[in-house]
């Protein structure tokens, strides 16, 4: 093992960074020439990333099974940019919600406020009716947005309060 520490505010979670390693001498052992040099990649986690509690309620136009209230669930959030995490949403019953992949909180550093975006639908958007944002004192996400349309239209808000960092 080889501690490594790295001036964090010099890294940026939008860049790919690698560290290059080489073996020049080894005691007991004999290091091939061609195995002594890695790249190790070097993951940055932006300030959001972590573990969250998860709770919130969630609408499904007709169908009362997978419409409302979840909670007690546990959600990792992962650095998807600078000020952007991957997100996932789930129905009542805790199962994952298809048709909005690529789900995605952003958050504006100046404000704290969120937009949230999916990859994979155009039609997802903040509730302009709530005040989508994150407390850094808290470290907790509001959110909520919607999509689809009639007869199809979802909508979900959230809570996600932090608990501690990611494995």
């Amino acid at each position: 093992q080889v501690p490594v520490k790295f001036v964090s505010n010099l890294l940026s979670p939008d860049i790919t960074y690698g560290l290059p390693v080489t073996i020049t001498d080894a005691s007991r052992v004999v290091i091939s020439k061609n195995f002594a040099s890695v790249v190790i990649k070097v993951a940055v986690r932006n300030k959001y990333d972590g573990v969250y509690s998860f709770k919130g309620y969630i609408f499904r136009e007709g169908d009362p099974v997978l419409t409302g209230n979840f909670s007690g669930l546990s959600k990792d959030l992962v650095t998807n940019g600078a000020n952007a995490l991957d997100f996932s949403q789930v129905w009542s019953n805790g199962g994952g919600v298809a048709g909005i992949d690529g789900l995605k909180i952003n958050v504006n550093p100046t404000t704290n406020k969120v937009t949230m975006t999916s990859a994979s639908n155009a039609t997802l958007q903040n509730d302009p009716a709530y005040d989508n944002r994150y407390d850094p004192v808290t470290k907790t996400f509001y959110l909520s947005f919607k999509w689809g349309t009639s007869p199809a239209t979802r909508s979900a808000t959230d809570t996600l309060t932090y608990t501690g960092l990611r494995p």
